[in-house]
């Protein structure tokens, strides 16, 4: 939750809801809370699961939600125009990079 401001104050208790009655599995992909990946870093997590919108109405106190992994939340819910932290990190730092190199 980036902006706790934006969401309908029962959305924690509706989060809780949508994953329980999902058994905490990704309704998009199938994989379970708790399952051991490793990241493109090299890092060893586990799996966690987000209530998405599925409307992108975060404000509605009865907006449909539903159970996925974190990465079937990227693929499938984020709105268009939103750039994943890394890439913006990345054009930081190479923009500071180019500055620094007099490019």
């Amino acid at each position: 939750m980036n902006n706790p401001h934006k969401y309908a104050p029962n959305f924690k208790q509706r989060a809780r809801e949508v994953k329980d009655a999902h058994n905490h599995t990704c309704q998009k992909c199938g994989i379970v809370r708790g399952t051991e990946l490793i990241s493109w870093a090299g890092n060893l997590w586990k799996v966690y699961m987000v209530a998405a919108h599925k409307n992108h109405d975060p404000s509605n106190p009865d907006a449909e939600l539903d159970c996925v992994c974190p990465s079937c939340h990227w693929k499938y819910y984020r709105s268009k125009n939103h750039k994943a932290v890394w890439i913006i990190a990345r054009r930081k730092y190479q923009a500071w990079l180019a500055q620094t190199a007099g490019w």
